[in-house]
This record gives structure tokens, sequence and C-alpha cells, in this order.
């Protein structure tokens, strides 16, 4: 029972951020406000969650489980440019 409040609440905090990255969307395209390169790749890398997530979400969880995959989002949410542009070259190099 924990487990799953605990994957609710991680799962609103993840929509809670991708609903305030489309308001500052929204916002930006109306002239209504500015967003920085920082927020910018905020929401790319929760857009990068969501992808996979809707794409290999189940079949990697039934493989790795859910502590490990929600671990890798959290990792990769913490990054700096410089870190995931060092991910991306080594992935590449592959």
């Amino acid at each position: 029972m924990w487990e799953h409040h605990a994957k609710l609440l991680a799962k609103k905090e993840q929509l809670d951020l991708l609903i305030a990255n489309v308001e500052k969307t929204i916002a930006l395209k109306e002239g209504r406000a500015t967003m920085t390169d920082q927020e910018k790749f905020v929401g790319f890398k929760q857009k990068l969650i969501e992808e996979n997530e809707e794409k290999y979400g189940q079949e990697i969880r039934n493989k790795y489980g859910d502590q490990t995959v929600d671990q890798a989002n959290r990792k990769l949410m913490n990054m700096s440019p410089e870190q995931y542009e060092e991910v991306a070259r080594w992935a590449r190099s592959c």
C-alpha cells in the first residue's frame, strides 16, 4: 500500500512539473513570460522521461523494478546540461 502511495506521489510530482512547464511555454508563446535555458532543459528532461515511460515503462519496470527506474529518472532530472551531454556522447559512441 505504501509503495503504491509513493508511486502516485512520484507521478504527481512529474505531472506537476510538466504542467508548470506547459504553462510557462504557453505564457512564453503569448509573450507574457520568458523561459530560461535551465527551465527549457528541465522541460526537455521531463519530456524525455515521459516518452520513455510511455514507450518502455511497463517493460523496464517489470525487468528492473520500480525503485531502479524511479532512481534512474531522478538521476536524469538532476543532471546538468554538461553531464547530460557527456552521457549522450557516450551513448552515441556505443
